[in-house]
């Protein structure tokens, strides 16, 4: 009998398998909201940014605003959670072009607004741009966070333009937008517009992983140009003005403590030992002092200073070989005995196209670390200690020729 035969077996299977499936994401979906989301693979296998429920996310980008009317842009649209997704250099850290949106200044200005605030970012160097970054685990695992927290508070991602269409965030919320997310860009005025589809990246986005590949292979190989520095940076009065100014202070046990998590804590305690590392090497014209530094800071600047040295002296082995005088026979004997011969000295370096003096090449080439002609790095050592005690002994005077040169040109200039 048809009619007695009740409802399909498979139909009741799919349907207990779809009721598990649900409780499975919900079970997933408990979180506290500290820490990662995607720390465990039961959250990993059962959660995805498709199957999360459709939420509306908006989009910020600071540019040039003041700190006051950022902040009232988001409240402008009662912003409560602010994901900071700008992305870092090869080390992990973000630098900013205004100290107020720093990640330290950031975090300690939500705190005291009551927003949630939490740096993730994407497109690092590392990655390999955003474009590369987006498409991995950790990209997506990014994504689904920012859809958890947009389905129970206002939530907003940071980039660094205003305008989202300069904006590496734009790939941000085309990804969101192509699983049916809304995506709500947030202007300067406070008003909002909603994201279109984007069809083409710009050409900046689509070349950054060739682009920072080729800069990979560079630093790796130590061929990376130090960048050229104006004639103006490069005067003596400059050089006379970044020496006397003081040693900026950082208290290493409040940036450690600044820190959110693990990796924040190691990118924090690799850039301690880097300054250091610096302070060390620099002494009293050292432009960042550390204080309150745990001993195992300066065990990190000292194998850091040794890895460094090792690294330089890979470079020169690497270039006298290259060199014809420096080339052996054939033998072990022969190698050994070309090894003992110094290297010849280093080529002059061409005249530069500026016409600056060879007291500020000195001073520059000691300032840059340059060590490729050692003489002239010297040189700009002995210059650099002499206007260092000149600073300290004539402060005052040495201010106001300073100010009376830089007002002579400006007269004299066209």
């Amino acid at each position: 009998d048809a009619g007695a035969a009740g409802p399909d077996p498979s139909v009741i299977a799919a349907q207990f398998a779809e009721y598990e499936s649900q409780l499975n994401r919900d079970d997933a979906e408990q979180w506290n909201g500290h820490g990662d989301l995607m720390h465990s693979p039961f959250k990993r296998e059962q959660l995805s940014l498709e199957t999360m429920d459709k939420t509306t996310i908006y989009s910020v980008g600071h540019g040039d605003l003041l700190e006051k009317d950022f902040w009232e842009v988001l409240q402008c649209n009662s912003i409560r959670t602010l994901y900071d997704i700008r992305p870092t250099d090869y080390r992990g850290e973000l630098y900013s072009r205004h100290q107020r949106f720093s990640v330290a200044a950031l975090r300690m200005q939500c705190r005291t607004r009551g927003i949630f605030y939490k740096s993730m970012p994407i497109g690092r160097e590392s990655a390999y741009g955003t474009l590369a970054h987006i498409k991995s685990d950790e990209g997506q695992h990014t994504l689904i966070e920012l859809a958890w927290q947009a389905k129970r508070k206002r939530t907003a991602f940071l980039g660094r333009e205003e305008n989202w269409r300069d904006d590496p965030r734009q790939v941000v919320a085309e990804e969101l937008r192509k699983v049916g997310h809304t995506v709500l860009h947030v202007r300067s005025d406070g008003g909002t517009e909603p994201h279109e589809e984007v069809t083409q990246y710009p050409d900046f986005l689509v070349r950054e992983e060739e682009r920072l590949r080729l800069l990979e292979k560079q630093r790796q190989a130590g061929e990376l140009s130090r960048p050229t520095k104006s004639r103006l940076d490069r005067s003596s009065e400059a050089v006379a003005l970044s020496l006397a100014r003081p040693a900026e202070e950082i208290d290493a046990m409040d940036e450690m403590r600044g820190a959110a998590n693990q990796k924040e804590l190691v990118i924090a305690q690799r850039k301690l030992a880097r300054y250091q590392r610096k302070a060390d090497e620099y002494g009293a014209m050292a432009k960042k002092v550390l204080t309150s530094v745990p001993q195992w800071i300066h065990q990190d600047a000292r194998e850091q200073a040794e890895w460094v040295a090792a690294k330089k002296k890979e470079k020169e082995d690497r270039d006298a070989g290259r060199d014809p005088h420096s080339a052996g026979g054939g033998g072990s004997a022969s190698s050994s005995k070309a090894a003992e011969v110094p290297p010849p000295p280093p080529a002059p370096c061409p005249a530069p196209a500026l016409e600056v003096s060879m007291a500020d090449a000195a001073l520059a080439a000691y300032l840059d670390g340059d060590e490729s002609d050692m003489a002239l790095y010297l040189q700009g050592q002995e210059l650099a200690e002499s206007l260092k005690a000149e600073a300290a002994d004539a402060q005052p005077c040495r201010d106001a020729a300073v100010w009376e040169v830089m007002a002579e040109e400006e007269e004299d200039a066209p």
